[in-house]
């Protein structure tokens, strides 16, 4: 992700206004060198998210938290050793996300949302996330990272560390880019193949660990 922080405040912020899905947070990116080995297996790029392991959403899908790291001094923002193990959260895997961007003018494309498949974690246990109050309890807990692809399809750019400030719900619409106000689909990521317009990897998930931040 561009940069990991984030704000702290319990129930995730957002910008000032009307909000167009379920919870209000921030986002960042990522991209497939980032991402770690997904817990459900899978790209590692494409139309795919990671959100936080203790967001209202993720309990609600029957997501658990993840473990704590086994290795606290290996286990950093750049070195993925003895991270934390996130198990027991299968039931979130493939279920679809329509993230909306409430940011200015300056950091939305107008007028679209997107609909990405979450297929990893924001683990709230891992010391890159505890050290930037980003996806824990205290900071942020319903952050979402977004892969870089779909980030690029949602947002111009980042204007701040914080992330930019965005809403979401649960969705039964294909990936894809959308007309915000009519719901019209405009990019099919299956068929465009956005779904995997990076480095993709078949995972197995079987390892269930979270490598980098998630």
């Amino acid at each position: 992700m561009a940069d990991p922080s984030c704000t702290a405040g319990g129930g995730g912020g957002g910008g000032g206004g009307k909000k167009h899905g379920t919870w209000s947070a921030y986002a960042t990116h990522y991209n497939a060198g980032q991402a770690g080995t997904p817990i459900c297996g899978g790209a590692t790029s494409g139309f795919v998210c990671a959100p936080s392991d203790v967001s209202s959403m993720w309990s609600q899908l029957g997501g658990k938290p993840c473990g704590e790291p086994t290795n606290k001094h290996t286990c950093t923002c750049d070195v993925g050793h003895g991270c934390p193990k996130c198990s027991g959260s299968q039931s979130v895997c493939g279920k679809r996300v329509e993230i909306f961007c409430e940011g200015d003018s300056s950091e939305c494309i107008d007028g679209v949302s997107i609909v990405v498949e979450i297929n990893n974690v924001c683990p709230h246990s891992h010391p890159c996330n505890i050290k930037h109050n980003v996806c824990t309890r205290g900071g942020d807990p319903n952050h979402i990272d977004i892969s870089k692809t779909a980030f690029q399809k949602l947002i111009h750019r980042q204007s701040s560390a914080i992330g930019t400030a965005i809403s979401y719900s649960l969705t039964s619409k294909s990936p894809g880019v959308y007309n915000m106000n009519t719901g019209e689909m405009l990019e099919d990521a299956l068929a465009t193949r956005l779904y995997d317009t990076d480095v993709a990897h078949n995972m197995t998930g079987q390892n269930m660990t979270s490598i980098f931040r998630r």
